[in-house]
């Protein structure tokens, strides 16, 4: 997947928004590999995303370059082009970051025009039903 993340981000225009289980943290590294290969920032969204990205970080599971980690807040000052947003959502639950996003209850995450969003994982065999 992490190949596949790469590609998908060198041909990104706009924003990034990355849907991923909060406890998978090996994706969120490969999230912030392809990110920072590509010039952007990384703000993580969601209350687990965020809770858990912080705890991987501060134990030195998530590694990433100073200055490459943004807060929500900090999106606004960069350009789309430079923004990936790592969050919960990945399985449509209604009140996950994604679904607040995807409908709007999140001002500062609006979406606009040149968005790309991914669902990097793979199917689960009991969901298929």
């Amino acid at each position: 997947i992490g190949e596949t993340l790469t590609r998908i981000f060198s041909n990104a225009e706009g924003r990034v928004i990355v849907a991923t289980f909060a406890s998978n943290i090996h994706r969120m590294q490969q999230i912030i590999n392809a990110s920072l290969k590509y010039g952007r920032k990384v703000a993580f969204s969601g209350r687990s995303m965020e809770n858990i990205s912080q705890v991987a970080i501060e134990l030195g599971y998530l590694h990433m370059p100073e200055g490459q980690l943004i807060s929500v807040d900090e999106i606004s000052s960069y350009p789309n082009e430079q923004i990936t947003i790592i969050t919960t959502g990945s399985q449509g639950e209604p009140m996950s970051a994604l679904a607040r996003i995807a409908f709007a209850t999140i001002e500062k995450l609006k979406l606009n025009q040149r968005i790309c969003i991914l669902f990097p994982h793979r199917q689960f065999r009991e969901m298929e039903n």
